[in-house]
């Protein structure tokens, strides 16, 4: 019989049930010092049982317990709770809550007063009051086994029998729950990072994939969503459970995929059933699910990828980045509760003087990857882990909560039962303090549930660790070492998740300090294991556990020279899906281990590679494409030639002609850029046959596609060039100007300067160096396209930006500069925002040279240097811009800038300053004094060494720079600097000696300057 449903009786007397509701409450508030009030004959002031929970010592709580001799039996009224809870008033100290316990049965009218009265009192500031009849009593009494055991010795035994029938029933039996979508929550748990669950899909954004499972849902009656851990797959399929509910359909959810997938429930309405952490889930009963979709029984599953780059048949991808755009847009949207939730979490964010705005905080979550990742910094996230870590120490529990972190990632997020934790830390956590510090994180919320003792997510597991190590004493750090050796030996959990459990411990502490914990030796159970790796999925995990445990050992410590027949054996399996971690893991072989790589790359068959790539399906072949490129097979002439030989055209034409519209642009732009490194004409041709598959997609989201395509138009057509590496004989050529002409030929002028207008603060970079490829290749569409921005509204996009550099939107701003008929409107927006800028940058001042004026005369800043880095080409034409036309500004222009540009040119790797020659002879020609002030503050020690370098021409990396000439900057300085009677004059006349002609500027350097009439305020 059922504790719950046995005939409990009240105690007999008085005393005792005052004794029997301080040993309740002492163990539902985990607090052995909760007190009786006073003694028989003393007032009471309507408390019988007084003390403060154990989470909450600062506050008090106090209980009434109305079961009097006199009063045994008979009800408990309003009257009497009024009464009681006006003498609770004045108890000192003051309540925090106070409960009204009697021995009376339940009474409904008189729970609903109690409610009625808390709320009101809640409105009002007032402690809140609960009451609790007999069977309420009863029911935290059945949570409480001890006090049982204590005061009813009698049913003890049967109680003890029931609950451990119930563990062993429940423990690992899956089921179905039923989502029911009635309770409703703000944004305070998700930004808490509390787990997230049907209450919270209100508050949540709608995601973009939601629409698209729909469609798979009704289409065929199953569908997998897929995405990296913290994408937020739960909610997106929550969401769309949400959506279908309002036409009628109930939602199941599997409550625990690691104990199986069971049939589903037969229902008479049409059900939808969810699968979250499917990759958990036995595959064969996940299909055997699916199978049995129906008109009237859909099946959706969420699964967790290591690889952001893997994608299964038909899986639909959630796209993480996107799904953090989408939430800080909504939330924009609705600034004022966004506010209200942030605050709860963070107080340190609003509108005061001493407050962060919230626009800052939003833009800075907005550099998330994760949308788990942008509420962990829009509610001060990282603050809250290392006070958690802090009070997980306190309480004693910190090292058990590391050994929770250790195993959720090193398990890849799955369910930890408490046994498996209890495995774990035996030997480094005594049991007697096991419990208490599980009890205690559960309290806490740092754990999610007594069945599942888990972070609250797999990357706080992370931050959790690094914080946790953070704060140990020697003993400390060894105990949590001593828990990775024993996670690291566990032949159960994934490779994978020995792979994240690695990169997150690199990553962690100061320069990646805890990866020294880790001791060779404890790594080659792994490594045995990632060597016999067959299938796909084995691969791929293999490849990220061995890049990860290659930081851990000395070159080749891996083994990679004993297992060349298995590199070599994966590479030409081309494992689907696994081809970019294999990619990774040889690429770092032919790196750093160039004998072992050229070895493996000659037994490599060019022929088996290309006939892969000839017969896999499209996103198959990209991943090869991408295998080929990363491994640098192609690099050997031989190699290639054998490749190129094999390759069947016709199919990589049929790929690209017919690109799949779900597949992403950015995995066809490896294959693409992989052709065009091995035959530039096939590439190219590639290329135009690509276009019209694409065209669409290019014309409905210009931004994104340029974006995903990055890698074709700038490394494969080198029409894109923001570093300038492709000039003089690397330049485009007459091919690659053509194939990306091909593709730009569908956007029309207006159409897409209205998309580019509607460019947002991340997609400012893509909308300029998509302009930049028109301006190279279609001139007059380039040209019209620029005419037709509405620069309203893109000034209206910046925003807060004009405050400082105005981020991205600078580079769009540049290139539509190009446009001659845009430059005037271009400088009315700088203008129009002119109030707004405090620190106006070289680029905006060059464009708007009245705002620059104004701007000088106002005593504000133009930020030729900034960060210990100095703007010298725009540096030198604003500099030279005011010397001729407004003079009377030339103080006020460089004087911030003295000691700067001394600190940079004192700088001993000559790039810091490799573009100055120029800027140094005008500041000579035009402002003598200020050269001197200069070359005052130079350190000469630091400047010796530097200019030394330059003369001999070291650090020449940056040829393709042709502003770029360390030599000449160098001997410019010496030139101006060898008559000081100085430590630096010593310098410059030392070097002259050293090196008398590589110190000697050229003639042309020396000669008068003569100004053109372009420098004049008001013209380009």
């Amino acid at each position: 019989m059922d504790f719950l449903d046995q005939q409990i009786p009240a105690p007999k007397s008085w005393d005792k049930f005052e004794e029997l509701t301080r040993a309740l409450f002492a163990a539902e508030w985990e607090n052995p010092l909760i007190q009786r009030h006073g003694r028989a004959g003393q007032v009471q002031h309507g408390v019988d049982v007084f003390g403060s929970p154990k989470d909450e010592p600062s506050h008090t709580y106090g209980v009434q317990c109305k079961g009097k001799d006199q009063l045994y039996r008979a009800a408990a009224t309003a009257d009497e709770f009024d009464a009681e809870l006006a003498k609770a008033e004045r108890f000192t100290p003051q309540l925090s809550q106070w409960v009204f316990a009697t021995t009376a049965p339940n009474d409904g009218a008189l729970q609903r007063h109690v409610a009625a009265v808390s709320e009101r009192r809640i409105k009002a500031g007032q402690f809140p009051v609960t009451v609790l009849g007999w069977e309420s009593i009863v029911g935290l009494l059945s949570s409480h086994p001890k006090v049982v055991e204590e005061f009813y010795p009698g049913q003890s035994s049967a109680f003890q029998q029931l609950l451990a029938a119930l563990a062993e029933k429940t423990a690992t039996a899956p089921d179905w729950a039923e989502v029911s979508f009635t309770s409703l929550r703000d944004l305070g748990p998700a930004l808490m990072g509390r787990p997230l669950g049907p209450a919270d899909v209100g508050a949540c954004p709608t995601l973009p994939e939601v629409e698209t499972l729909l469609q798979e849902l009704r289409q065929a009656g199953t569908a997998r969503l897929a995405g990296v851990p913290g994408a937020g797959k739960s909610i997106c399929a929550l969401q769309a459970a949400r959506a279908i509910g309002a036409s009628g359909w109930r939602t199941f959810r599997l409550t625990d995929p690691t104990a199986g997938v069971p049939t589903a429930a037969s229902t008479p309405e049409p059900t939808l059933y969810i699968v979250d952490d499917a990759h958990l889930a036995p595959p064969a009963q996940l299909r055997a699910l699916e199978e049995s979709a129906s008109a009237t029984r859909w099946v959706l599953s969420a699964h967790t990828l290591l690889d952001g780059k893997v994608t299964a048949a038909g899986t639909i991808h959630l796209d993480a980045k996107r799904a953090v755009a989408v939430i800080a847009h909504a939330l924009r949207a609705d600034a004022e509760s966004t506010l209200a939730a942030v605050r709860n979490a963070d107080d340190r964010v609003g509108p005061g003087l001493s407050e962060e705005p919230l626009d800052w905080r939003l833009n800075q979550a907005e550099t998330a990857q994760f949308p788990w990742q942008f509420c962990f910094i829009l509610g001060g996230g990282w603050r809250r882990a290392k006070s958690m870590a802090d009070s997980a120490r306190a309480a004693g529990a910190d090292v058990v909560l590391a050994a929770a972190a250790i195993r959720q990632l090193a398990s890849r997020d799955a369910s930890c039962p408490f046994d498996s934790l209890r495995v774990l830390v035996e030997g480094h956590v005594a049991d007697a303090e096991l419990q208490p510090a599980v009890d205690w994180l559960l309290t806490q919320r740092l754990l999610l549930t007594r069945s599942d003792l888990r972070c609250p997510h797999q990357r706080l597991a992370g931050v959790l660790l690094g914080q946790i190590l953070g704060g140990q004493d020697p003993e400390g750090i060894n105990r949590i070492a001593r828990l990775l050796q024993s996670t690291l030996a566990n032949p159960i959990l994934p490779l994978g998740g020995f792979a994240v459990l690695l990169g997150e411990l690199r990553r962690t502490g100061d320069y990646g300090c805890w990866s020294c914990l880790i001791k060779p030796e404890w790594l080659r159970p792994l490594l045995d294991r990632a060597w016999s790796a067959c299938t796909p999925d084995e691969i791929l995990h293999a490849s990220w556990a061995l890049n990860e445990v290659r930081s851990y050992l000395e070159p080749d410590g891996i083994g990679a020279a004993d297992h060349q027949d298995v590199v070599v054996g994966w590479i030409e399996a081309t494992p689907k899906g696994a081809c970019y971690a294999l990619g990774r893991l040889v690429n770092q072989i032919m790196s750093h281990e160039k004998e072992l790589g050229a070895a493996i790359k000659a037994r490599v068959s060019p022929g088996v590679v290309a006939a892969a790539i000839s017969t896999a399906a499209s996103v198959h072949a990209c991943e090869i494409a991408e295998l080929i490129s990363l491994s640098h097979l192609t690099n050997d002439e031989p190699w290639k030639i054998a490749y190129l030989a094999v390759l069947d055209r016709d199919h990589l034409f049929r790929l690209v002609s017919t690109w799949p519209v779900d597949a992403p642009l950015s995995l066809v732009a490896d294959l693409c850029k992989h052709i065009c490194y091995v035959d530039e004409a096939l590439g190219c041709e590639l290329i135009e046959a690509l276009a019209p598959s694409i065209a669409e997609r290019l014309q409905n989201d210009p931004q994104g596609a340029f974006h995903e395509l990055n890698d074709v138009f700038w490394h494969a057509l080198r029409v894109y060039d923001p570093l300038g590496l492709y000039v003089g004989k690397r330049r485009p050529t007459t091919k690659m100007k053509r194939a990306a002409r091909r593709l730009c030929a569908c956007w029309k002028p207006r159409h897409l300067a209205d998309k580019l207008s509607r460019s947002d603060q991340r997609s400012f970079k893509a909308a300029a160096g998509l302009l930049d490829v028109l301006r190279k290749v279609c001139p007059t569409v380039f040209a019209e396209a620029v005419q037709a921005l509405d620069w309203q509204r893109i000034g209206t996009t910046i925003g807060p930006g004009w405050k400082e550099e105005i981020g991205d939107a600078r580079m769009l701003l540049s290139v539509a500069w190009q446009a001659p008929a845009a430059r005037p409107t271009i400088s009315e927006l700088i203008a129009r925002n002119e109030a707004q800028i405090a620190d106006l940058s070289p680029r905006l001042a060059w464009m708007a040279p009245e705002v620059a004026c104004r701007h000088l005369a106002a005593g504000k800043p133009i930020s030729i240097t900034k960060h210990g880095h100095c703007e010298w080409g725009l540096g030198v034409a604003m500099l030279a811009r005011i010397a001729c036309t407004k003079p009377s500004l030339l103080a006020a222009l460089l004087e911030p800038h003295y000691a700067p540009i001394a600190a940079i040119l004192s700088q001993q790797s000559p790039s810091f300053w490799d573009e100055a020659a120029l800027f140094i002879r005008v500041l000579a020609e035009v402002d003598e004094p200020g050269l001197t002030r200069i070359l005052d503050k130079i350190d000469p020690a630091r400047a010796t060494e530097g200019w030394r370098k330059a003369l001999l021409g070291g650090e020449a990396h940056r040829k393709h720079d042709k502003g770029a000439n360390p030599r000449e900057t160098a001997a410019l300085l010496i030139h101006y600097a060898i008559d000081r009677a100085d430590a630096l004059g010593d310098v410059a006349r030392r070097l002259r000696r050293e090196y008398p002609k590589r110190s000697t500027p050229s003639a042309k350097m020396l000669e008068p300057i003569e100004w053109p009439e372009s420098l004049e305020f008001g013209t380009s």
